[in-house]
């Protein structure tokens, strides 16, 4: 898919944050879709997902 996640420090994603990621999944999900749709005004383009687990989600170029 051309995407890579990391942490905010461009270090490689535990296990743990990898959890903890995909636990935002819900609170996305239980804000109404609201934690989703803020990549649109959030300045680093976080979902909620990304601002519990501190990822960034990366373009690759190839």
């Amino acid at each position: 898919m051309g995407i890579k996640v990391v942490q905010l420090n461009n270090t490689p994603l535990s296990l743990w944050q990898a959890f903890g990621r995909q636990g935002g999944y819900s609170a996305g999900f239980a804000t109404g879709l609201l934690g989703f749709i803020q990549i649109y005004w959030d300045p680093n383009r976080q979902a909620i997902q990304d601002k519990v687990a501190d990822t960034l989600v990366l373009k690759i170029s190839t």
